[in-house]
C-alpha cells in the first residue's frame, strides 16, 4: 500500500509534468484548478494519468467535487481507493 506522503510526491510530481505556468512551490491545499495553473485539457490528462498511476477510476461525481481540486483532498482520495480496492 503506497504511503499517504508517497502519494502526495507522486500526484506533484504528475501536477508539475502538466502545469501551463511555472510552479515555484506548493502547499498540500494548493488549489490546481482554481489557480489556472492547469488548462482543461492539461487537466483531463492528468487526472487521467493519476488514474493510471495509481490503478484506480474515479467517477463523475467524486471528480466534481471540490476536495479533489487540492493536492491534500486527490492525494486523499487516492489514498482512499487504494485502500478500497484492498
Amino acid at each position: 500500500m503506497e504511503r499517504k506522503t508517497d502519494v502526495a510526491e507522486q500526484v506533484v510530481e504528475l501536477l508539475i509534468q502538466y502545469s501551463v505556468q511555472t510552479l515555484d512551490s506548493v502547499d498540500e491545499n494548493y488549489n490546481f484548478v482554481t489557480s489556472g495553473l492547469l488548462d482543461s485539457f492539461s487537466l483531463l490528462s492528468f487526472i487521467t494519468d493519476v488514474e493510471e498511476q495509481f490503478q484506480i477510476a474515479f467517477t463523475p461525481d467524486e471528480l466534481t467535487s471540490e476536495l479533489m481540486q487540492t493536492i491534500s483532498g486527490l492525494s486523499a482520495a487516492v489514498s482512499r481507493k487504494i485502500i478500497s480496492q484492498g
